[in-house]
């Protein structure tokens, strides 16, 4: 399957997409690194040094984002 150029078949993506999904996906990817970089940038000095307390719950949080660490919802 073809979308705007993007072969899903050999992709891992989901075919059963649609068009409208992958936008709405690819808004939130972009809207979600906007506000990463503003935060980023909002609590570093103008050396560059970022402020410990807030790498760490960065750290965290992403993780629970994108599920590092957590446990898999399995069968037994």
């Amino acid at each position: 399957m073809e979308i705007s150029g993007l072969d899903t078949s050999s992709s891992g993506l989901d075919s059963s997409l649609s068009t409208q999904d992958l936008v709405n996906s690819d808004k939130e990817v972009i809207g979600a690194q906007v506000v990463t970089g503003s935060l980023d940038k909002l609590n570093s000095d103008s050396y560059g040094n970022t402020n410990k307390e807030y790498q760490m719950q960065k750290k965290v949080l992403m993780a629970e984002a994108v599920g590092k660490g957590s446990m898999l919802n399995t069968d037994a």
